[in-house]
């Protein structure tokens, strides 16, 4: 009976012990190194939806922010991958970030203060057209803009009012994030990004000219079903990934109608207004329906295998002009998807149904497993390609069509009409009085004096 006792007072006093130091290490701050862990033991959950956990301390987001920002600063740009993997490592390893005071300290000797910013003095440049709206709540416009250098170059104007209204102001900060660690690690398969700057009416990214729509011209010149040019222009995409992958962002948003030909005809990614950061998982259900993957339409959240199974979808669509799950009934679209059933037409090369199997995987860890390495082996890229799974050689090959400009900068660009816009874009400026100013807007620089382009 002594031995008993003297047993579960040895224990009771290791416990003790053991809270003992844990409160100490907690009271000390949050600065000392926990196990490397998933963030999803951390935040349980949704990791978007439990910055709780952060207190008054830096979201994620911001803290990535503050790396990128200090390579900025330093001008290590060659850096910056492993500047963000760092960064989402102490995301992962600690459940309290450094305060927001500690970071600021470390960049607080930045010029010019925010990168990334560019001037609204718009009085020298000419809008030359409007390409379109980007979704159907018209939050976003594309305007192809001639700067007094005769250089063309894309403006992507958003509606801070119709941000407001569909909720999709912290979208669009981490687009602008995303944009700024394209800017700081660049790469020729994403449209070069100059900065932001906002108005009264509007939040503004400024972005380098191309020269054709993918879309537009693989419908004029019907290129669907063409090996030769899937390939190369799939290729593209799955550079452009590996990129993105590195910089630990996931892009989401992969469409034909989401690329665009440089004025040589190289394959360029510019939108990415459902792209993000991220550090594990993320749930938010975002993309075109048609391109959803199983995990997303069971809302089981998803990551960088997401993008791989776009992938697939899009080069199916390059051969066979139609997505494999597109169906009258979207419920139907998703009840395929998530079985994943789908054939294929004739239009389709037996080499490039072998790699859309590959990408076309229900199970994301099963889903192109070696990634971008992986798939330059395979017998469709090999023209395009390393035998050590090498994409180097690519964007030194000749793309298969380079865009004519007989008929000016829209004769590879479909122009949006003006009753287009006017449906789609709603009321001209001035008509309603501009949104009120937001703790977000702050990171597009100070207000501009003129809402639109000469």
């Amino acid at each position: 009976m002594n031995l008993i006792v003297a047993l579960l007072v040895t224990a009771l006093c290791v416990t003790a012990c053991s809270v003992l130091i844990v409160l100490l290490l907690i009271l000390r701050g949050s600065r000392f190194t926990l196990p490397a862990i998933s963030a999803s033991a951390i935040w349980p959950g949704k990791l978007e939806d439990n910055t709780a956990g952060f207190s008054q301390n830096l979201s994620y987001n911001e803290f990535l922010e503050k790396h990128i920002r200090r390579q900025l600063s330093q001008g290590m740009r060659s850096c910056l991958q492993k500047s963000i993997a760092e960064a989402v490592a102490e995301i992962r390893r600690q459940p309290r970030l450094p305060a927001l005071d500690d970071v600021e300290e470390e960049v607080s000797n930045e010029s010019n203060g925010l990168p990334g910013i560019v001037s609204t003095d718009f009085s020298t440049l000419r809008a030359r057209g409007c390409l379109g709206i980007l979704d159907n709540t018209g939050v976003t416009r594309i305007d192809l803009v001639e700067h007094p250098d005769a250089q063309l170059c894309t403006w992507k104007t958003m509606s801070k009012a119709k941000l407001i209204k569909e909720h999709k102001v912290k979208t669009v900060v981490a687009e602008r994030l995303v944009l700024l660690a394209t800017s700081a690690c660049p790469s020729p398969f994403i449209l070069g990004y100059y900065g932001c700057c906002q108005t009264p009416r509007y939040l503004r990214f400024h972005m380098e000219g191309f020269g054709a729509s993918l879309h537009y011209v693989y419908q004029r010149d019907r290129l669907y079903g063409s090996e030769p040019h899937a390939r190369y222009y799939m290729a593209s995409v799955v550079c452009a990934l590996q990129h993105l992958h590195s910089l630990h962002v996931v892009l989401r948003c992969l469409k034909p109608e989401d690329c665009v030909l440089t004025f040589q005809g190289k394959l360029q990614l510019f939108d990415f207004h459902f792209s993000k950061i991220i550090v594990n998982k993320t749930w938010t259900t975002c993309g075109t329906p048609e391109y959803f993957a199983p995990e997303v339409v069971s809302n089981s959240g998803h990551s960088f295998d997401y993008d791989w199974w776009m992938v697939g979808i899009m080069m199916y669509e390059l051969c066979a002009e139609v997505s494999p799950f597109a169906e009258p009934n979207m419920m139907n679209t998703y009840s395929r998807i998530k079985k994943c059933q789908f054939t294929f037409p004739k239009s389709v090369p037996t080499s490039a149904r072998n790699v859309i199997r590959q990408l076309l995987v229900k199970n994301p860890s099963k889903r192109a497993p070696g990634g971008a390495k992986s798939l330059a082996k395979h017998s469709l890229f090999r023209p395009v390609s390393a035998p050590n799974g090498s994409w180097d050689c690519l964007h030194k090959m000749e793309p298969p069509f380079t865009p004519s400009f007989a008929d000016g900068p829209f004769s590879n660009i479909e122009k949006a009409s003006d009753e287009d816009l006017a449906e789609s874009w709603g009321a001209p400026t001035g008509s309603e009085d501009p949104p009120p100013g937001r703790a977000e807007w702050e990171q597009f620089g100070p207000v501009g004096p003129c809402d639109d382009f000469p």
